[in-house]
């Protein structure tokens, strides 16, 4: 089983290293030179879904597949679905991959934030994931 852990600044929360690109199912039509995108993911157990920055979806050229509503601490909207794949790297080379994921689009991260992706308990939940006031987290998958 994958296993990643280390520190984190409370003040920032758990960023981890991931790749994102369109699916490669019946849900899309992934070719070869299909994009794909390393950026960062920060873990948010607040959040029962994974979901991408419109810039993400953007540079990834996603098709939406439907709408969903989406609620937050400011209310609730419609946003786009997209299904992509997802690799979360967990260092030596190692990557643990998610297919067919179901996430949400969401613009609300803000100016000046350094991820494009909240990583949801949809995707945390797959494994055993622990957090310390020490500011020390264990991700495994």
């Amino acid at each position: 089983m994958p296993c990643i852990s280390g520190t984190f600044d409370s003040k920032i929360g758990i960023l981890l290293e991931i790749t994102v690109s369109p699916a490669q199912s019946d849900h899309g039509q992934q070719s070869a030179s299909a994009p794909r995108v390393a950026s960062r993911g920060l873990a948010d157990t607040g959040a029962s879904r994974t979901c991408i920055s419109t810039g993400l979806a953007q540079k990834l050229n996603l098709s939406a597949k439907g709408k969903i509503n989406l609620t937050g601490a400011t209310g609730q909207k419609a946003v786009n679905t997209y299904f992509v794949d997802f690799e979360l790297a967990f260092g030596s080379g190692m990557a643990a991959k998610i297919k067919d994921l179901l996430v949400l689009e969401f613009d609300g991260f803000g100016d000046g934030s350094n991820f494009e992706v909240l990583i949801g308990r949809d995707v945390l939940f797959q494994g055993v994931f622990t957090t310390a006031f020490t500011q020390h987290f264990t991700f495994s998958l």
